[in-house]
């Protein structure tokens, strides 16, 4: 969703045999906070 993030990363990789890996841990939304800018 907008305004949201993965967390942690969504990573998968592609095995040789054309089949991609299991994301190790679910990822979950997280609010994305911007730092202030100075």
């Amino acid at each position: 969703p907008k305004g949201k993030y993965p967390y942690p990363k969504y990573t998968r990789e592609c095995q040789y045999n054309g089949f991609w890996t299991d994301p190790k841990t679910k990822a979950i939304c997280k609010d994305v906070r911007c730092p202030r800018p100075v």
